[in-house]
């Protein structure tokens, strides 16, 4: 559940380190910055935002499983998707800010 959320539904969700990609992102040197909730077929799912300088990335969890998406700069188009730790751990040792 998202808390204080602003104008947009962006807020503080105390869920958001469940997801299996936290440690890692943590790790890497991101870290949690929002949730935004999104209206899917099957319901409203909290995307999670970690930021590390210009970089962002979420991790959302629907019926088929957790998903991540990472971009190297706000409105840049460059986006990246990926579903396991693996990907993410590759996304992460290619990506420079």
């Amino acid at each position: 559940m998202i808390q204080n959320a602003n104008s947009s539904g962006q807020g503080f969700d105390p869920d958001h380190s469940d997801n299996p990609f936290h440690d890692t992102l943590t790790e890497a040197g991101f870290r949690y910055s929002h949730s935004t909730p999104i209206v899917y077929s099957e319901g409203r799912i909290n995307h999670h935002t970690y930021k590390r300088g210009s970089r962002s990335i979420s991790a959302w969890k629907r019926r088929s499983g957790w998903s991540w998406s990472g971009s190297a700069r706000p409105g840049s188009g460059r986006r990246h998707l990926g579903k396991t730790g693996a990907d993410l751990a590759r996304y992460l040792k290619n990506a420079r800010d």
